[in-house]
């Protein structure tokens, strides 16, 4: 197989992790993988490892083709926009298949793209569909608009890729015509060797301060004026610990400029209201390096998920492979990844949006001393039952049958 992932725009977050994980797996399974990125935008390459199988090539124009899409929501004529956007990335991409042999593509995130007919079976990956349930997540179109790309995505590919079973059920009930082509591959997490970090943290967890982490971006159904409402509950019962967030405009949260999304607006007015008791205990370090993250999930007292909407949830699975135990809200996509992993034992659910539920979670965890890791062997144990490799090959067996 000779595969082709175009890549138009990158956005600094999951699916670029995502993306980054599946080309890994790919240029170990497969005969070629053409990486196809944007020409102003090429920092992705230092993430994954050179290889004689792995090609990256330009979207030439990348900056007007990004333009173009993010001009729909308030142009005129936006199908007119969409149509030349679409007949560019069309002609690079079919260049770009002639010139490599390619047999099949996969398209990373369809969300904010047209439709593309090429010159090969194509298959997408929807994440999720966000927007219908908070459309203030829809930035660059309407929902109107994201669901008609869903749709003429789901007519024109040979698959269509979701995460978990609830993103594919939301897909099905937008395209119930085409149910037969959805399908679901899990995420998974990079097992990581953390043996030096595990002795450490227990060897200290007595007398560090206790932190709570969550990463999450600065969206509207990730839950985080749940969580200031725990810090707050716990803070004037005298407990001490932080909260550490990072994540994409997350220093809008504490900050004092507006935001232009309600959500995240409700939960920055919280925080200024009540500063005085949580500016000691929230600290936000925003988009972090990969490093920081890593070290935030190995030495964590808990990860805390109190997101309202998941098209997956990655970061329960990526504390859990580094030894972190987790509280999160108990949305479908988290009880499935749940199940998928037979992590149960180290993961505590509570009704979403019930912070009181929330902070008494984040208390028993402050009052416990003796079960605050998993043990190196249980969590790699727990990792390995779906890998990424697991999802490359489930992903490349869905696109030899097309």
């Amino acid at each position: 197989m000779r595969l082709i992932l175009p890549f138009p725009m990158t956005s600094a977050g999951g699916i670029d992790s995502f993306t980054c994980s599946l080309i890994s797996e790919f240029i170990g399974l497969i005969d070629l993988v053409v990486w196809v990125l944007p020409d102003t935008d090429r920092r992705l390459e230092r993430s994954v490892a050179q290889s004689d199988r792995l090609v990256v090539e330009e979207f030439r124009n990348a900056r007007m083709i990004a333009g173009i899409l993010t001009s729909l929501r308030n142009h005129a004529h936006p199908e007119l926009l969409r149509l030349l956007a679409k007949l560019m990335l069309q002609h690079q991409l079919n260049h770009l298949i002639s010139k490599h042999g390619i047999t099949h593509c996969l398209v990373p995130s369809p969300q904010d793209l047209p439709a593309l007919r090429l010159k090969t079976p194509v298959a997408a990956v929807v994440h999720d569909r966000n927007w219908h349930t908070f459309p203030e997540n829809s930035f660059f179109c309407t929902p109107a608009q994201m669901d008609r790309t869903i749709q003429e995505w789901a007519r024109s590919a040979a698959a269509i890729i979701t995460p978990s079973r609830a993103a594919q059920r939301e897909v099905t009930e937008l395209c119930p015509d085409y149910h037969s082509k959805i399908r679901v591959v899990p995420e998974a997490s990079i097992v990581v060797e953390h043996h030096s970090v595990q002795s450490d943290v227990n060897a200290t967890a007595s007398t560090k301060m206790p932190i709570f982490y969550y990463p999450g971006a600065a969206r509207a159904h990730k839950g985080h004026l749940s969580l200031f409402r725990a810090v707050r509950r716990l803070a004037s019962a005298g407990h001490r610990f932080r909260v550490v967030l990072t994540g994409w405009m997350t220093r809008t949260l504490t900050g004092y400029e507006p935001s232009r999304f309600p959500q995240v607006e409700r939960c920055r007015t919280f925080y200024l209201q009540n500063r005085d008791v949580l500016e000691p205990y929230i600290e936000n370090l925003d988009f972090c390096e990969r490093h920081q993250v890593e070290e935030l999930y190995r030495t964590s007292r808990r990860v805390v998920l109190p997101s309202t909407y998941e098209g997956f949830g990655l970061p329960l699975i990526e504390a859990i492979a580094r030894g972190c135990r987790v509280i999160c809200s108990d949305i479908e996509p988290y009880k499935e990844q749940i199940d998928l992993y037979q992590c149960a034992d180290f993961v505590q659910l509570y009704p979403v949006d019930d912070f009181q539920a929330l902070a008494a979670h984040m208390e028993q965890a402050l009052l416990a001393v003796d079960d605050q890791r998993i043990s190196e062997v249980e969590a790699h144990t727990i990792a390995n039952r779906w890998t990424w490799t697991d999802a490359a090959r489930a992903i490349l067996s869905i696109l030899q049958a097309t």
